[in-house]
């Protein structure tokens, strides 16, 4: 059942705050006011829309939170809110685009095309050794982006199973485990991960996870903070790990200085792999307001205390 929910103030922050002025047309009887990420807010709002939480922001006065983004630790775990505020986040695309970004990573090593793109930085023409094809996949994370990565990836022959909080089968893995030492002995050609960062997530992936699941690549499309960087190095230098595909990183943007830049074996994009459009971003806002504003249910709610 839906909550009905008297929202009159909603504060807009984040880079795409200009796409959601289209709000102010669609519901005339709210008063929006936007502002850059980082700004402290300058009033007291019953609603929120951004991708983190602007400093000075009245917790305590907000009902309705919404990210706009998959992932909603930028708002989760530097916030205490009131037991009655909804939190809701927007989902449109993105567990296609990453699960894209999945399959191209698995199609670029394939073809080792980053060697070849190295090569072509110093103007050498070498044919790669190209790798064995093992199809065994490990996907950390059930929601919808874990299991739209195993759809997409078992249309390309992979076998994918996965480690979850709960451990219940769902389709399409082949199995689910709640614990990653299950998997101990097992060979895999990619650890996958897909998880939110939760209290329970920070740091999961470490020296002791690498070294009982490796050698194998790694992709991580979750958030930088489960990894422990210094980790994936040492397993990097002891190969257990082969290429590291980073779409994201502990602090980003990632510094110049950071050592991950020097690894050759390691991959890194800036965070574009579920990217959220102006669009996806409009329309799921709008959607969810519109079924807040008429006590309908709201598919896309958070739990607060699972933090996703």
């Amino acid at each position: 059942a839906g909550v009905y929910m008297d929202i009159r103030n909603v504060l807009v922050t984040g880079r795409l705050r200009e796409a959601l002025r289209e709000l102010e047309k669609r519901f005339p009887g709210i008063r929006f006011d936007f502002q850059a990420e980082g700004e402290p807010a300058k009033a007291e709002y019953d609603g929120y829309i951004g991708f983190a939480l602007a400093p000075g922001l009245k917790l305590q006065a907000l009902k309705w939170v919404h990210s706009l983004g998959a992932g909603v630790d930028g708002l989760l775990l530097n916030g205490r809110f009131s037991p009655g505020t909804l939190v809701t986040r927007t989902v449109g695309e993105m567990p296609r685009r990453i699960a894209r970004y999945c399959r191209m990573c698995l199609l670029m090593e394939a073809y080792r095309l980053p060697d070849v793109l190295a090569a072509n930085q110093r103007q050498i023409w070498r044919q790669p050794e190209l790798p064995d094809s093992p199809k065994e996949v490990l996907v950390f994370g059930t929601g919808a982006i874990g299991r739209e990565i195993a759809w997409q990836l078992s249309q390309e022959g992979y076998s994918c199973s996965a480690v979850s909080r709960s451990g219940s089968p769902k389709a399409p893995f082949q199995r689910v485990e709640r614990e990653y030492s299950a998997y101990q002995g097992q060979e895999f050609a990619w650890l996958i991960n897909a998880l939110p960062l939760t209290r329970e997530t920070v740091d999961y992936f470490d020296w002791e996870l690498f070294s009982t699941l490796g050698p194998a690549n790694f992709i991580n499309i979750g958030r930088g903070r489960t990894v422990v960087e210094a980790d994936l190095l040492r397993a990097l230098d002891a190969k257990l790990l082969g290429r590291c595909y980073l779409d994201v990183t502990a602090t980003e943007p990632l510094p110049p200085h950071s050592p991950l830049w020097r690894y050759p074996d390691i991959v890194i994009t800036p965070h574009i792999a579920g990217l959220t459009a102006q669009e996806e971003a409009v329309e799921e806002a709008a959607a969810t307001l519109t079924r807040i504003l008429a006590g309908q249910p709201v598919p896309n709610t958070v739990d607060l205390q699972r933090g996703y």
